[in-house]
């Protein structure tokens, strides 16, 4: 039972409080309008209740740097991915303490931008032959699509001789294994979480699948004497320059599934955003034609290139402001602890809804509009660096940011260079709030080769 000291912790508290069941009606009937509603009502802090399970929004940029910088030790991400650990074990995702940072330690060097520019031709032969595949003037689902292309670049990146034999089985079973985490993430109460239901069975049996295919090529790898410019070997070949321990199969394994789960699904929803957003500003979109025609011919791209498309970059930011790549994420306080004069007991849950603070009108000229010169180098400059966080921040800022920005832009200047594209929007563009932002409803694309090219 509270305490009446505990009870005046949990202040503000957002309205529509239910007895017994908190918040839990209005949040579970949109999770979008629930925190529109109270990050406008609340402003920068509130609490809300789920069956007594206490949770402190944070919709400010000082507590935020709290939380992921300034006291990150006293606040554990585990909980937030234990939904994961199934199909990523012991990776950089899942992971904390000294496992973690051995394993960021490794893994830092392959994901700079010298590192990274080694796979540029590895990317781009993916853009272009996705491209180039699809049939021109037939309706495409979009999003299915976008999901096929970062799979397509993500994968030839990492395992890049073996998939010409593994990439549908790897996507059909990346999906079912998604759907059963995702629906296990949301479940209420732990015990729904194990109910034999066809979308459990169906991800358990293919999350197997999926380690069983990564282990024999890293096995298959093992014993061969090819060399390979690719991610898999870039892990294979490491050594901790403290230790010198090299990562066995079973960590390399876990690694490899990690970067499928958060390097697939993130760069997919940034690519269809984007293209919905551009399709959305025809104004925008011509500058952002112009600049490419202007700059791309035909020449390979590789970081020095991709400086010449700086208002590309800004519209890409600029979709991943309105539609984060990941919508929010949690933390859990390990000790009392206190955030901008609010009281946070020791175990209760912290979320940071991105999507929100994106949208907050005390940093962003224009909340909630497509405007790419939000990232102008002097509106960057004078607005507080976490106001803007679509890759998380402090320690645990996402490792593949870079590499998942570079797939982007050479997908988008590829389709923009040699394609005319038409998108069909749903009658309303409802979101869906899941691990990442999805449309509610299909959306519908087609492709027309320009005359020029």
């Amino acid at each position: 039972m509270l305490t009446s000291s505990m009870k005046k912790t949990f202040q503000p508290m957002a309205s529509g409080k239910f007895p017994v069941i908190g918040h839990y009606l209005n949040f579970r009937k949109s999770p979008f309008h629930f925190f529109q509603k109270h990050t406008a009502e609340q402003k920068d802090l509130f609490w809300f209740d789920l069956f007594g399970r206490k949770f402190l929004v944070l919709n400010h940029p000082e507590a935020i740097k709290h939380v992921l910088i300034n006291k990150a030790k006293n606040y554990t991400r585990k909980p937030n991915y234990q939904f994961l650990e199934e199909l990523l074990g012991e990776g950089l995702l899942t992971t904390e303490g000294e496992i973690w940072k051995q394993k960021r330690r490794l893994a830092q060097p392959f994901f700079n931008k010298e590192q990274m520019d080694g796979l540029f031709g590895i990317i781009e032969n993916s853009a272009i032959n996705f491209w180039k595949e699809r049939k021109e003037n037939q309706l495409f689902d979009l999003e299915e699509e976008m999901s096929h292309l970062a799979l397509s670049m993500l994968t030839d990146s990492i395992l890049q001789a073996e998939m010409d034999f593994h990439f549908d089985e790897i996507k059909k079973h990346l999906h079912f294994a998604s759907k059963h985490l995702t629906t296990k993430r949301f479940k209420a109460f732990n015990w729904q979480k194990k109910l034999p239901t066809k979308i459990r069975k169906q991800g358990l049996a293919s999350i197997e699948i999926l380690k069983e295919i990564v282990a024999q090529i890293i096995e298959n790898r093992e014993k061969s004497e090819h060399l390979h410019n690719d991610l898999l070997a870039m892990y294979m070949s490491t050594s901790d320059v403290d230790t010198g321990k090299k990562l066995n199969a079973e960590e390399i394994l876990d690694e490899v599934m990690t970067m499928f789960v958060a390097g697939h699904e993130t760069t997919s929803v940034v690519l269809t955003w984007s293209m919905v957003l551009l399709h959305q500003h025809p104004n925008i979109f011509e500058k952002v034609k112009s600049e490419i025609d202007g700059n791309f011919q035909g020449q390979p791209l590789n970081g020095e290139e991709l400086k010449n498309f700086p208002y590309l970059k800004m519209c890409i930011q600029e979709s991943m402001r309105l539609y984060p790549p990941v919508w929010g994420f949690g933390r859990k306080a390990l000790e009392e602890d206190e955030i901008m004069g609010i009281p946070v007991p020791k175990g209760v849950n912290v979320n940071i809804p991105v999507l929100f603070l994106h949208r907050n009108p005390s940093y962003w000229e224009k909340p909630l509009t497509f405007y790419p010169e939000h990232f102008l180098e002097e509106a960057v400059k004078n607005r507080d660096k976490l106001a803007y966080i679509p890759f998380s921040a402090g320690q645990h800022r996402c490792i593949g940011e870079y590499f998942s920005l570079v797939e982007v832009q050479i997908a988008l200047i590829h389709l923009i260079k040699n394609y005319q594209y038409q998108i069909e929007l749903p009658k309303t563009l409802d979101l869906e709030l899941l691990v990442t932002i999805k449309p509610q409803f299909p959306i519908s694309f087609e492709l027309t080769p320009r005359k020029s090219s």
